[in-house]
């Protein structure tokens, strides 16, 4: 009925955490939601597209590896589950925006994450290479809580300003090296973007940064997800290796 009645559906989230210890025609599951949803993308379980990255506080490993043999099934056991061959399943971070309810309450708007700890949970996520999903409860007029969706939109756009307006900068590309040059500023943060239609190729890389104008540079970080964040340096020079 969802999958026929409705929409084209991008994504479909199954959810381990009660289904310890039950068993499922997962095989003709499976085939019934890819043959009525050929693109859908499926969370965590059976034939995943995506997985869970095994806790509910919004934050990624380090490194976050987006090629694994195996997945994570649910908060209430250590179970893994094998998906038979290394595959590329980039990695989602679930959290609630309140402290202790998935569903909506009365009694819990106090506990709405502030502004600062949305984007300390963006820096974990995102920019640690992985999906940010954050989870509200609709209200009891079927709609999103007031305070909880102008948090989001207030989430958003301290995200667009601290990151949407790049610095004027000359680029040169020589094998696998970028090498960005402009005047002596702060930088603030530095974003790197992957192409993801054939997975992750991208296995590591290093950011380096010209201290001054002359002299060796310096690595100032050292990562595997293409999604970097640094903070409140003064370089003139950055080599992406």
């Amino acid at each position: 009925e969802l999958l026929t009645n409705y929409v084209t559906f991008d994504y479909l989230w199954f959810d381990g955490c009660g289904s310890e210890n039950h068993k499922y025609d997962e095989v003709r599951i499976i085939k019934a939601i890819r043959d009525l949803q050929p693109n859908i993308l499926i969370f965590n379980m059976w034939d995943p597209d995506t997985r869970w990255v095994g806790s509910e506080a919004g934050y990624a490993h380090l490194p976050s590896i987006d090629y694994v043999d195996a997945l994570s099934f649910s908060v209430q056991t250590d179970r893994k589950d094998s998906v038979g061959e290394m595959r590329f399943l980039p990695v989602e971070c679930d959290f609630r925006m309140r402290r202790h309810n998935w569903f909506y309450s009365d009694s819990d708007e106090p506990t709405v994450k502030t502004l600062d700890k949305l984007m300390g949970i963006y820096y974990y996520s995102v920019g640690r290479g992985a999906n940010m999903l954050i989870n509200i409860g609709p209200d009891r007029r079927g709609l999103l809580p007031k305070k909880d969706s102008q948090r989001l939109l207030e989430c958003r756009r301290e995200v667009k300003r601290r990151v949407s307006s790049p610095i004027q900068r000359n680029t040169s590309i020589n094998d696998n090296t970028y090498t960005l040059e402009f005047d002596l500023q702060l930088i603030s943060h530095v974003v790197l973007e992957e192409d993801l239609s054939r997975g992750g190729v991208i296995k590591s890389f290093v950011i380096k940064a010209y201290p001054y104008n002359y002299g060796e540079p310096i690595t100032v970080y050292h990562g595997t997800s293409v999604f970097a964040v640094f903070r409140h340096f003064t370089p003139t020079k950055l080599i992406l290796l």
